[in-house]
């Protein structure tokens, strides 16, 4: 749900998305994004392209669906998986914020 809260607060602020996931959808695999990945012309590019991607980049569980309908209302604007392999995120307010999580990992 927080994940949830802040793609809605980009959303709702006109800002790309700019999720990973999104670029890595149409390569059919996932790895290390390059540049030429982060310019691909694909509807999925939330890089590139503002707003929701036309479709469903996976097939969400229940609780991602629950997520998706009832979000967290919350300040942050960004997040990042953390480079620990647990699945989990920071999340920064800033861009300036994000940026320093990224520089410490």
């Amino acid at each position: 749900r927080l994940v949830a809260g802040v793609i809605y607060n980009r959303l709702k602020r006109g800002m790309r998305l700019d999720i990973d996931a999104t670029v890595q959808y149409p390569l059919g695999e996932w790895r290390e994004l390059t540049g030429t990945d982060l310019k691909s012309s694909s509807p999925y590019n939330t890089r590139r392209f503002s707003g929701l991607p036309p479709g469903p980049i996976c097939n969400p569980g229940r609780a991602s669906l629950v997520a998706a309908a009832h979000p967290l209302d919350t300040p942050y604007l960004f997040y990042v998986a953390r480079p620990d392999g647990s699945g989990r995120h920071q999340f920064a307010k800033t861009l300036d914020e994000f940026n320093a999580i990224i520089a410490s990992q």
